[in-house]
């Protein structure tokens, strides 16, 4: 360099050492992409396992239900949410219902997976599944319609639907 006052505005200037507010924007904002992708990622495999392992129980649950009609398997297998909106006196008359209407459980499709969804909350991780299966009665055909919860690794009713035109026609006369 040769001799004279350096000027401040001619010295060169390289990238900071520090990111600026918009580098750190970004930042924030990557990182915060990523950890939402890897959450939504890990709930998508949570559910995926859950619903699979869902079937199992749920096509049991209609076997165990329809093959006698012994309230007592559906009132074991009930979540508290299903035993609050219908409690065992209920639940057992709805059995008592329904098994008269269809009759006893001759044979079902398989069960068909429907939508999950995954909670996370104070109490862990929480797995609804959707599941439904075509059977056969003795009186004629129906569809069940199971919702499950799995909670620290324990699967439960949350709502049993049984959908039969027989439910709603009046029942065949017995003194024939």
């Amino acid at each position: 360099m040769e001799g004279g006052p350096i000027n401040p505005n001619e010295i060169p200037r390289g990238p900071s050492a520090r990111p600026s507010g918009w580098r750190r924007v970004g930042l924030a904002v990557a990182v915060t992409a990523l950890a939402l992708g890897a959450s939504c990622g890990g709930c998508a495999i949570v559910g995926l396992r859950a619903s699979a392992e869902g079937s199992t129980f749920a096509a049991s649950t209609v076997s165990a239900l329809g093959r006698n009609w012994n309230p007592e398997s559906l009132i074991q297998r009930a979540s508290p949410e299903m035993l609050m909106a219908m409690p065992p006196e209920k639940l057992r008359s709805f059995v008592q219902f329904v098994g008269g209407r269809l009759g006893l459980l001759k044979d079902c499709q398989d069960v068909q997976n429907g939508p999950w969804q995954v909670f996370v909350g104070t109490n862990g991780v929480s797995v609804f599944t959707s599941h439904y299966c075509d059977c056969r009665f003795e009186r004629g055909p129906g569809r069940v319609s199971i919702q499950l919860v799995r909670r620290s690794g324990n699967w439960q009713l949350v709502r049993v639907d049984l959908n039969s035109d027989l439910l709603v026609s009046e029942p065949p006369s017995s003194s024939r």
